[in-house]
């Protein structure tokens, strides 16, 4: 079977048509003893920001609720862990949102060795540039964003993230002016994460397998 190289971390499908999650380890959906012969090379060779593990199993009553809430949420459809959302970017008001239900949203795909939060101030536009096509089932976040920050970035960073293959979500003061193709919305769907009975982790690992299975 021929070996295919991928440009980005996630699920991927192998030349032998079965849908991977490529990590550090690979796993489908169908449990079977297969090789998916995927290789990954990011930009720069920069290592995976996650480590979820398909799991079988239903979610509980409350949970299915909330995971039901997320999908039909312009904000929230971006923290589950399915590769179906690249391209869309989505800009908050950071004073109407608690920074522990920020870092909470990005639970659902088990980041390593940390959240991908990452303070306006502290990005580069190498780190941007390789953020942007690191993986499929992660959003990147960034936070603190300021007026003077988005005229100096945000066209580079739709140029970016308009062809990547992850969501964008932003935060930053009211007065920011965002580019069209950022969506301005509400950070309601921060919050209900912090009502799920199980882990975040597993209702991600839940969710994932049976999104491959379809």
């Amino acid at each position: 079977m021929r070996a295919v190289t991928v440009d980005h971390y996630g699920v991927h499908r192998s030349p032998n048509d079965l849908l991977f999650l490529i990590q550090e380890d690979e796993q489908n959906a169908r449990g079977l003893n297969v090789k998916s012969n995927i290789r990954v090379r990011t930009h720069r060779r920069l290592p995976v920001t996650h480590a979820l593990r398909l799991e079988d199993g239903a979610l509980s009553a409350t949970d299915s609720g909330i995971v039901n809430y997320l999908e039909g949420s312009r904000l929230g459809r971006l923290f589950l862990p399915t590769p179906n959302h690249q391209g869309e970017m989505v800009y908050i008001e950071e004073d109407k949102v608690a920074f522990n239900n920020v870092v909470t949203s990005t639970l659902l795909s088990n980041p390593m060795p940390r959240p991908p939060v990452i303070p306006a101030w502290r990005t580069t536009p190498g780190e941007i540039a390789g953020q942007s096509r690191r993986t499929n089932i992660q959003p990147y976040i960034i936070t603190a964003i300021t007026p003077r920050w988005m005229r100096e970035n945000g066209s580079r960073l739709v140029d970016l993230f308009r062809v990547g293959t992850r969501p964008l979500i932003l935060l930053g003061s009211s007065d920011v002016v965002v580019p069209t193709e950022i969506i301005r919305t509400s950070g309601t769907a921060f919050s209900k994460l912090r009502k799920l009975e199980a882990p975040p982790q597993q209702v991600g690992g839940i969710y994932l397998k049976n999104w491959m299975r379809k």
